[in-house]
C-alpha cells in the first residue's frame, strides 16, 4: 500500500482503551497514522450506566491529562479523544466534570446550554475533545441495548434538549457525536450480544424529530446503530446501509458519519466469526463509516 493508503486506513480507526496504559498495539497504531481513541468503561459499568465508585474515587483530573498528552506526544500530532459522556446516560468522566441539570418536561434548555458549555471546558482541561452523545433514541418498547440512556419525552422535547446540549459542548470546542441514527425505539435483543432488529412497525419518521433538532444545532457528527430496523432496511444494520446513510443525508447533516462497533452480532448477521464478544473490536469513524479496532480495550459499544 502507498503511505497515503495506509495513514487513509489509520484515520479511520477509533481503538478503544478502559484505563490509563497504552498497550502496544494502541502505541503503533498511533505511530502509524491512527488518530482516534475512546477512553471506554468496562462492561460491568456500561451495563450500570455508571462508573464504579472505586473509579470515580480513584481517577484524577491529572490522569487523563497525562494520557492525553502521551497520545498525542505518540502520534506526533492531534488526537481525537472520546469517552461516552452523555447527558442522560453513562458518564466516563463521572465527579471529574461539572453536572448538568435534571432532564424533564420543563427543564430550561438555555440552563442547559450553559451547563453543558462549562462541561465542555471542563473536558478539553482533561485532553477529552469529544462525547459520543448526545442519545436521541425515544424508547417505545423493550430495548435491553439502551434502557436507563434515553428521556421519556416526546421527540420534539426530546430533540429541543439534546440540542442545547449539542450547542453548549460544541461551542466550548468538545464535538458532539449524536447516537444512534436513525433511531431504535425496539429491538429484539441487545444488538451487541445477539443477532437483533427493530421489528417491522416500531420505527416511524418521528424517531427521526430528536436527530433533525441536532442536525440544525450543528452536530459535527452522528453515530450509526449497530442493527437493521425493519421498515428502512431490513438486511443490513444502521451504519451498513446505504439507504440508512442517505436518510441521514436527507436531514441536511454533512458531517462526519461514526459507525456503531462493527463486530456486534446485529452487524455481522452471522456472515463471519468475530470471536471473543467482549472488549469489542472497535468503532469506526469516518465520512461515511469508520472501524472502531481493539486495542486490548474493555470498553463496550457506545
Amino acid at each position: 500500500m502507498t503511505t497515503t493508503i495506509t495513514q487513509d486506513a489509520h484515520a479511520v480507526l477509533l481503538p478503544a482503551v478502559d484505563g490509563f496504559t497504552i498497550p502496544g498495539s494502541l502505541a503503533s497504531l498511533l505511530a502509524s497514522g491512527t488518530r482516534s481513541v475512546i477512553i471506554g468503561e468496562s462492561r460491568a459499568e456500561y451495563v450500570a450506566r455508571a462508573m464504579t465508585e472505586e473509579r470515580q474515587t480513584t481517577e484524577t483530573p491529572q490522569q487523563f491529562t497525562d494520557f492525553t498528552t502521551r497520545l498525542r506526544a505518540i502520534a506526533g500530532a492531534s488526537v481525537l479523544v472520546a469517552v461516552d459522556q452523555e447527558p442522560w446516560g453513562t458518564k466516563r468522566l463521572h465527579r471529574l466534570v461539572p453536572g448538568l441539570p435534571d432532564f424533564g418536561p420543563d427543564t430550561d434548555p438555555a440552563d442547559v446550554e450553559r451547563s453543558a458549555h462549562e462541561l465542555g471546558r471542563a473536558a478539553l482541561r482533561l485532553g477529552v475533545n469529544t462525547f459520543l452523545s448526545p442519545v436521541c433514541d425515544r424508547l417505545t418498547g423493550d430495548n435491553p441495548w439502551l434502557r436507563g440512556r434515553t428521556l421519556d419525552l416526546p421527540p420534539a422535547r426530546i430533540g429541543e434538549l439534546a440540542a442545547a446540549f449539542v450547542t453548549g459542548v460544541q461551542r466550548a470546542g468538545v464535538t458532539a457525536v449524536t447516537k444512534h441514527f436513525p433511531g431504535f425505539p425496539e429491538v429484539t435483543a441487545d444488538p451487541a450480544l445477539d443477532v437483533a432488529h427493530v421489528p417491522e412497525g416500531c420505527w416511524t419518521e418521528s424517531d427521526l424529530i430528536p436527530f433533525a433538532a441536532c442536525v440544525r444545532a450543528g452536530t459535527r457528527a452522528v453515530m450509526m446503530g449497530p442493527a437493521p430496523v425493519a421498515g428502512l432496511d431490513g438486511d443490513e444494520a444502521a451504519l451498513a446501509s446505504p439507504a440508512t446513510v442517505a436518510l441521514l443525508r436527507d436531514l441536511g447533516f454533512d458531517g462526519l458519519i461514526v459507525s456503531d462497533d462493527l463486530d456486534a452480532p446485529a452487524t455481522l448477521r452471522k456472515r463471519t466469526a468475530p470471536g471473543p464478544r467482549w472488549p469489542p473490536s472497535a468503532p469506526v469513524c469516518t465520512s461515511c463509516s469508520r472501524p472502531r479496532t481493539d486495542t486490548s480495550a474493555t470498553s463496550p459499544p457506545p
